[in-house]
Protein backbone atom coordinates (compact mmCIF):
# COMPACT_ATOMS: atom_id res chain seq x y z
CA UNK A 1 0.00 0.00 0.00
CA UNK A 2 1.36 3.26 -0.88
CA UNK A 3 2.33 5.49 1.78
CA UNK A 4 0.89 9.29 1.86
CA UNK A 5 3.01 12.51 1.75
CA UNK A 6 3.94 13.65 4.94
CA UNK A 7 2.93 16.82 6.21
CA UNK A 8 5.54 19.24 7.75
CA UNK A 9 2.88 21.63 9.47
CA UNK A 10 3.03 19.53 13.01
CA UNK A 11 6.41 19.82 13.81
CA UNK A 12 5.77 23.69 13.15
CA UNK A 13 3.06 24.14 15.81
CA UNK A 14 5.19 21.74 17.95
CA UNK A 15 7.59 24.16 18.27
CA UNK A 16 5.23 27.17 18.09
CA UNK A 17 3.53 25.78 21.16
CA UNK A 18 7.13 25.01 22.60
CA UNK A 19 8.30 28.98 22.62
CA UNK A 20 4.68 30.05 24.11
CA UNK A 21 5.08 27.56 27.32
CA UNK A 22 8.62 28.99 27.69
CA UNK A 23 7.61 32.96 27.76
CA UNK A 24 3.73 32.66 29.37
CA UNK A 25 4.31 29.37 31.73
CA UNK A 26 8.03 29.36 32.12
CA UNK A 27 10.82 26.76 31.02
CA UNK A 28 10.07 23.92 33.33
CA UNK A 29 6.46 23.17 31.59
CA UNK A 30 8.58 22.65 28.32
CA UNK A 31 10.60 20.61 29.55
CA UNK A 32 7.33 18.01 31.26
CA UNK A 33 6.52 18.09 27.34
CA UNK A 34 7.32 14.60 25.88
CA UNK A 35 8.80 14.50 21.95
CA UNK A 36 7.56 11.48 20.02
CA UNK A 37 7.96 11.32 16.23
CA UNK A 38 4.73 10.00 15.76
CA UNK A 39 3.43 13.36 17.46
CA UNK A 40 5.34 15.64 14.93
CA UNK A 41 4.62 13.11 12.44
CA UNK A 42 7.92 11.74 11.68
CA UNK A 43 8.53 7.33 11.89
CA UNK A 44 11.74 5.74 12.56
CA UNK A 45 12.34 4.52 9.41
CA UNK A 46 9.75 4.40 6.09
CA UNK A 47 7.63 1.04 5.85
CA UNK A 48 9.22 -1.81 3.75
CA UNK A 49 6.70 -2.51 0.84
CA UNK A 50 4.98 -6.52 1.98
CA UNK A 51 6.21 -9.07 -0.71
CA UNK A 52 8.96 -10.37 -2.23
CA UNK A 53 11.63 -8.42 -3.94
CA UNK A 54 11.22 -9.14 -7.00
CA UNK A 55 7.88 -8.23 -7.42
CA UNK A 56 6.45 -5.69 -9.42
CA UNK A 57 4.92 -2.66 -7.74
CA UNK A 58 2.33 -0.20 -8.68
CA UNK A 59 3.31 2.66 -10.11
CA UNK A 60 1.75 6.46 -8.77
CA UNK A 61 -0.48 8.01 -11.36
CA UNK A 62 1.47 10.98 -11.37
CA UNK A 63 4.51 10.55 -10.19
CA UNK A 64 6.08 14.17 -11.16
CA UNK A 65 4.08 15.83 -8.45
CA UNK A 66 5.17 13.66 -5.17
CA UNK A 67 7.30 15.17 -2.73
CA UNK A 68 10.79 13.47 -2.14
CA UNK A 69 10.12 11.39 0.57
CA UNK A 70 13.43 10.25 1.43
CA UNK A 71 14.50 14.26 1.89
CA UNK A 72 10.96 15.27 3.80
CA UNK A 73 12.17 12.58 5.88
CA UNK A 74 15.99 13.63 6.36
CA UNK A 75 14.33 16.92 6.82
CA UNK A 76 11.77 16.46 9.79
CA UNK A 77 14.49 13.89 11.46
CA UNK A 78 16.95 16.99 11.77
CA UNK A 79 14.15 18.88 12.78
CA UNK A 80 13.37 15.96 15.85
CA UNK A 81 17.18 17.08 16.64
CA UNK A 82 16.89 20.27 16.88
CA UNK A 83 13.56 19.78 19.13
CA UNK A 84 15.68 17.47 21.55
CA UNK A 85 18.29 19.91 21.46
CA UNK A 86 15.88 22.53 22.62
CA UNK A 87 14.35 20.51 25.46
CA UNK A 88 18.07 20.12 26.97
CA UNK A 89 18.21 23.85 26.82
CA UNK A 90 15.24 24.79 28.71
CA UNK A 91 15.32 22.24 31.26
CA UNK A 92 18.77 24.31 31.89
CA UNK A 93 16.51 27.22 32.21
CA UNK A 94 14.09 25.64 34.65
CA UNK A 95 16.64 25.78 37.04
CA UNK A 96 16.37 29.63 37.13
CA UNK A 97 13.94 30.24 40.30
CA UNK A 98 13.26 33.81 38.81
CA UNK A 99 9.29 34.31 38.96
CA UNK A 100 6.62 34.21 36.12
CA UNK A 101 6.78 37.77 36.14
CA UNK A 102 10.87 38.20 35.77
CA UNK A 103 10.60 35.35 32.90
CA UNK A 104 8.42 37.41 30.72
CA UNK A 105 10.26 40.84 31.70
CA UNK A 106 13.08 38.67 30.10
CA UNK A 107 11.49 38.78 26.64
CA UNK A 108 9.38 41.81 26.74
CA UNK A 109 11.93 44.15 28.37
CA UNK A 110 10.13 47.12 29.96
CA UNK A 111 11.76 50.54 29.94
CA UNK A 112 12.90 51.33 33.91
CA UNK A 113 11.14 53.56 36.41
CA UNK A 114 12.53 55.34 39.16
CA UNK A 115 14.32 52.81 41.83
CA UNK A 116 11.95 54.07 44.61
CA UNK A 117 13.64 51.34 47.35
CA UNK A 118 17.16 53.13 46.42
CA UNK A 119 15.29 56.34 46.75
CA UNK A 120 13.78 55.85 50.02
CA UNK A 121 16.38 55.44 51.66
CA UNK A 122 18.01 58.98 50.41
CA UNK A 123 16.44 61.78 53.75
CA UNK A 124 17.85 65.32 53.73
CA UNK A 125 19.05 66.31 57.09
CA UNK A 126 16.56 68.83 59.34
CA UNK A 127 18.31 72.16 58.44
CA UNK A 128 20.51 70.89 56.31
CA UNK A 129 23.80 72.88 55.41
CA UNK A 130 24.44 73.83 51.76
CA UNK A 131 27.13 71.10 51.56
CA UNK A 132 24.75 68.62 53.25
CA UNK A 133 22.12 69.81 49.83
CA UNK A 134 24.79 68.91 47.45
CA UNK A 135 25.34 65.58 48.92
CA UNK A 136 21.77 65.00 49.50
CA UNK A 137 21.56 65.90 45.51
CA UNK A 138 24.34 63.65 44.22
CA UNK A 139 22.78 60.83 45.87
CA UNK A 140 19.20 61.06 44.05
CA UNK A 141 21.51 61.65 40.89
CA UNK A 142 23.52 59.01 41.47
CA UNK A 143 19.80 56.26 42.38
CA UNK A 144 18.76 57.73 38.91
CA UNK A 145 21.70 57.11 36.47
CA UNK A 146 19.67 53.79 35.31
CA UNK A 147 16.41 55.09 34.42
CA UNK A 148 14.63 54.93 31.26
CA UNK A 149 11.38 56.65 32.02
CA UNK A 150 10.69 59.75 33.64
CA UNK A 151 7.13 61.39 35.24
CA UNK A 152 6.56 64.53 36.50
CA UNK A 153 4.83 61.81 39.04
CA UNK A 154 8.73 60.32 39.80
CA UNK A 155 9.48 60.89 43.60
CA UNK A 156 12.93 62.71 42.68
CA UNK A 157 10.59 65.86 42.05
CA UNK A 158 9.51 66.13 45.39
CA UNK A 159 12.80 64.97 46.60
CA UNK A 160 14.76 68.02 44.51
CA UNK A 161 11.83 70.31 45.77
CA UNK A 162 12.05 69.97 48.86
CA UNK A 163 15.57 71.43 49.42
CA UNK A 164 13.50 74.95 48.69
CA UNK A 165 14.49 78.01 47.39
CA UNK A 166 17.28 79.09 49.10
CA UNK A 167 18.84 76.16 47.72
CA UNK A 168 17.69 76.89 44.17
CA UNK A 169 21.45 77.26 43.34
CA UNK A 170 22.40 73.56 44.15
CA UNK A 171 19.97 72.48 41.96
CA UNK A 172 20.76 74.80 38.78
CA UNK A 173 24.44 73.36 39.17
CA UNK A 174 23.31 70.15 38.40
CA UNK A 175 20.62 70.53 35.87
CA UNK A 176 22.64 69.60 33.11
CA UNK A 177 23.09 65.86 34.23
CA UNK A 178 22.67 63.46 32.31
CA UNK A 179 19.10 61.09 33.44
CA UNK A 180 18.70 63.99 36.12
CA UNK A 181 17.97 66.85 34.03
CA UNK A 182 14.36 65.90 33.72
CA UNK A 183 13.64 65.94 37.41
CA UNK A 184 15.44 68.81 38.32
CA UNK A 185 13.88 70.69 35.66
CA UNK A 186 10.67 70.11 37.09
CA UNK A 187 11.85 70.90 40.49
CA UNK A 188 13.32 74.21 39.31
CA UNK A 189 10.33 75.46 37.44
CA UNK A 190 8.26 75.32 41.00
CA UNK A 191 10.82 76.70 43.05
CA UNK A 192 11.58 79.54 40.48
CA UNK A 193 10.43 83.21 41.19
CA UNK A 194 11.19 86.57 39.64
CA UNK A 195 14.34 87.36 42.23
CA UNK A 196 15.90 83.97 40.77
CA UNK A 197 16.79 85.91 37.67
CA UNK A 198 20.68 86.84 38.18
CA UNK A 199 21.20 82.84 39.25
CA UNK A 200 19.20 81.59 37.00
CA UNK A 201 21.39 83.87 33.93
CA UNK A 202 24.98 83.10 35.78
CA UNK A 203 23.93 79.38 35.57
CA UNK A 204 23.24 79.80 31.45
CA UNK A 205 26.54 79.94 30.85
CA UNK A 206 27.37 76.59 31.40
CA UNK A 207 23.85 75.28 31.13
CA UNK A 208 22.14 75.76 28.03
CA UNK A 209 19.58 73.76 29.12
CA UNK A 210 17.95 76.85 31.05
CA UNK A 211 17.71 78.51 27.86
CA UNK A 212 13.68 77.62 28.22
CA UNK A 213 13.40 78.80 31.41
CA UNK A 214 14.69 82.42 30.39
CA UNK A 215 12.41 82.32 27.04
CA UNK A 216 9.39 81.30 29.28
CA UNK A 217 10.51 84.15 31.41
CA UNK A 218 10.95 86.65 28.80
CA UNK A 219 14.55 87.32 30.18
CA UNK A 220 16.31 87.07 26.93
CA UNK A 221 17.82 90.77 26.94
CA UNK A 222 18.53 90.55 30.68
CA UNK A 223 20.93 87.25 29.15
CA UNK A 224 21.93 89.25 26.18
CA UNK A 225 25.57 89.06 26.97
CA UNK A 226 25.34 85.55 27.62
CA UNK A 227 23.61 84.32 24.59
CA UNK A 228 25.96 86.42 22.36
CA UNK A 229 29.04 85.10 23.62
CA UNK A 230 27.31 81.52 23.30
CA UNK A 231 27.03 82.47 19.68
CA UNK A 232 31.15 83.88 19.46
CA UNK A 233 31.73 80.34 20.89
CA UNK A 234 30.07 78.52 18.96
CA UNK A 235 29.73 79.94 15.38
CA UNK A 236 28.10 76.57 13.36
CA UNK A 237 26.35 74.43 16.28
CA UNK A 238 23.99 75.71 18.96
CA UNK A 239 20.66 74.74 20.12
CA UNK A 240 17.77 76.15 18.05
CA UNK A 241 15.77 78.00 21.25
CA UNK A 242 19.14 80.14 21.30
CA UNK A 243 19.23 81.49 18.14
CA UNK A 244 15.61 81.95 18.41
CA UNK A 245 16.34 84.36 21.62
CA UNK A 246 19.25 86.14 19.60
CA UNK A 247 17.34 86.62 17.01
CA UNK A 248 14.29 88.06 19.58
CA UNK A 249 16.95 90.53 20.64
CA UNK A 250 17.05 92.43 16.95
CA UNK A 251 20.37 93.89 18.15
CA UNK A 252 22.35 94.53 15.46
CA UNK A 253 25.47 93.69 17.53
CA UNK A 254 24.60 90.08 16.57
CA UNK A 255 24.15 90.34 13.03
CA UNK A 256 27.47 89.98 11.76
CA UNK A 257 27.43 86.85 14.29
CA UNK A 258 24.55 85.63 12.55
CA UNK A 259 25.75 85.61 9.14
CA UNK A 260 28.43 83.42 10.01
CA UNK A 261 26.29 81.01 12.00
CA UNK A 262 24.32 80.76 8.52
CA UNK A 263 27.36 80.10 6.44
CA UNK A 264 28.16 77.42 8.48
CA UNK A 265 25.74 75.54 10.59
CA UNK A 266 23.95 72.69 8.87
CA UNK A 267 20.50 73.54 9.37
CA UNK A 268 20.75 76.20 6.91
CA UNK A 269 17.05 76.53 5.72
CA UNK A 270 15.66 76.89 9.20
CA UNK A 271 18.67 79.71 10.16
CA UNK A 272 17.74 81.41 6.99
CA UNK A 273 13.83 81.89 7.93
CA UNK A 274 14.59 83.05 11.50
CA UNK A 275 17.00 85.87 10.75
CA UNK A 276 16.01 86.93 6.90
CA UNK A 277 13.49 89.62 8.28
CA UNK A 278 15.40 90.87 10.93
CA UNK A 279 15.34 95.25 10.33
CA UNK A 280 18.15 96.15 8.79
CA UNK A 281 20.48 93.46 8.09
CA UNK A 282 21.84 92.60 4.51
CA UNK A 283 22.31 88.54 3.69
CA UNK A 284 23.31 88.90 -0.09
CA UNK A 285 27.43 88.09 0.51
CA UNK A 286 26.65 85.64 3.62
CA UNK A 287 24.53 83.58 0.96
CA UNK A 288 26.54 84.03 -1.53
CA UNK A 289 29.51 82.66 0.59
CA UNK A 290 27.38 79.85 1.65
CA UNK A 291 26.44 78.57 -1.63
CA UNK A 292 30.52 78.75 -2.46
CA UNK A 293 30.82 76.63 0.40
CA UNK A 294 27.86 73.83 -0.12
CA UNK A 295 28.42 73.21 -3.60
CA UNK A 296 31.67 72.24 -2.70
CA UNK A 297 30.28 69.79 0.51
CA UNK A 298 28.03 67.62 -1.51
CA UNK A 299 24.41 67.07 -2.98
CA UNK A 300 22.53 67.27 0.20
CA UNK A 301 24.46 70.58 1.60
CA UNK A 302 23.94 71.84 -2.23
CA UNK A 303 20.43 71.13 -2.35
CA UNK A 304 19.60 72.62 0.56
CA UNK A 305 21.61 75.77 0.07
CA UNK A 306 20.00 75.79 -3.42
CA UNK A 307 16.76 76.68 -2.07
CA UNK A 308 18.23 79.88 -0.51
CA UNK A 309 20.45 81.17 -3.13
CA UNK A 310 17.82 80.86 -5.86
CA UNK A 311 16.17 83.44 -4.15
CA UNK A 312 19.09 85.71 -4.80
CA UNK A 313 19.39 85.22 -8.14
CA UNK A 314 22.02 82.54 -8.54
CA UNK A 315 21.72 80.53 -11.78
CA UNK A 316 23.20 77.55 -10.95
CA UNK A 317 21.34 77.10 -7.84
CA UNK A 318 18.82 77.27 -9.99
CA UNK A 319 19.84 74.58 -12.23
CA UNK A 320 20.72 72.45 -9.25
CA UNK A 321 17.11 71.85 -8.30
CA UNK A 322 16.06 71.49 -11.55
CA UNK A 323 18.34 69.28 -12.31
CA UNK A 324 17.68 66.93 -9.03
CA UNK A 325 13.97 67.35 -10.16
CA UNK A 326 14.55 66.14 -13.21
CA UNK A 327 16.97 63.11 -12.46
CA UNK A 328 14.56 59.52 -12.45
CA UNK A 329 16.93 58.69 -9.88
CA UNK A 330 17.13 61.87 -7.82
CA UNK A 331 13.71 62.85 -8.22
CA UNK A 332 12.35 60.62 -5.59
CA UNK A 333 14.70 62.31 -2.93
CA UNK A 334 13.74 65.67 -3.93
CA UNK A 335 12.05 67.19 -0.86
CA UNK A 336 9.08 69.58 -0.92
CA UNK A 337 11.00 72.76 -0.14
CA UNK A 338 13.10 72.16 -3.07
CA UNK A 339 10.04 72.52 -5.59
CA UNK A 340 8.41 75.17 -3.60
CA UNK A 341 11.44 76.83 -4.37
CA UNK A 342 11.46 76.13 -8.10
CA UNK A 343 7.62 77.34 -8.03
CA UNK A 344 8.11 80.23 -6.24
CA UNK A 345 11.29 82.05 -8.00
CA UNK A 346 11.28 80.70 -11.37
CA UNK A 347 8.10 82.06 -13.90
CA UNK A 348 6.95 78.46 -15.31
CA UNK A 349 3.43 77.15 -16.23
CA UNK A 350 3.94 73.86 -17.83
CA UNK A 351 3.73 70.27 -16.68
CA UNK A 352 5.95 69.51 -13.85
CA UNK A 353 7.24 66.70 -15.87
CA UNK A 354 8.28 68.44 -18.84
CA UNK A 355 10.06 70.92 -16.60
CA UNK A 356 13.60 69.51 -17.22
CA UNK A 357 12.72 69.52 -21.03
CA UNK A 358 12.11 72.98 -21.25
CA UNK A 359 14.63 74.55 -18.91
CA UNK A 360 17.66 72.82 -21.60
CA UNK A 361 15.97 74.12 -24.58
CA UNK A 362 15.55 77.57 -23.08
CA UNK A 363 18.27 77.34 -20.65
CA UNK A 364 20.27 80.15 -22.64
CA UNK A 365 17.57 82.36 -22.33
CA UNK A 366 16.41 82.54 -18.94
CA UNK A 367 17.52 85.90 -16.90
CA UNK A 368 16.53 87.04 -13.55
CA UNK A 369 14.18 89.59 -12.04
CA UNK A 370 15.99 91.12 -8.66
CA UNK A 371 12.73 93.62 -8.29
CA UNK A 372 10.99 90.30 -7.88
CA UNK A 373 13.46 87.88 -7.27
CA UNK A 374 12.40 85.88 -9.98
CA UNK A 375 14.05 83.78 -13.13
CA UNK A 376 11.96 84.11 -16.20
CA UNK A 377 12.03 83.52 -19.86
CA UNK A 378 12.03 86.79 -21.83
CA UNK A 379 9.14 87.01 -24.33
CA UNK A 380 10.54 86.43 -28.42
CA UNK A 381 10.50 89.96 -29.87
Amino acid sequence: MQRKPLSIFKPCVWLCAAWVCVIFTGPAALAEMPVQLDEVGIDEAPPQAEGPADQEQPQPDAPAAEPDIKSLMAELVNLRKEVVTLRKEVQKLSQDNAQPEQRINRVIQRPRGADKEALGKIKLPENATKEQVREYVDKIIEATRNQQSYSSNDPQVKMYTDVGPDNLDVLLDQSDTGNANYHLQQAVQKLLKPEHKPIVIEAFKNNDNLISMIMQRGWEQDAAEVLLQKLRDNPRNLRNDIIQAIVMLEDPKSYDLLKEYLVYNSNREWTYRQIKDLPGIDLSDAVGRMWRLAKRNGSWDERQAATIAIEYGYFDALESLIDAASDPQQNQNVRPEERRAIRRYLDYTGEWDNLGKWFDENRASIRYDAKRHKFYLPLPM
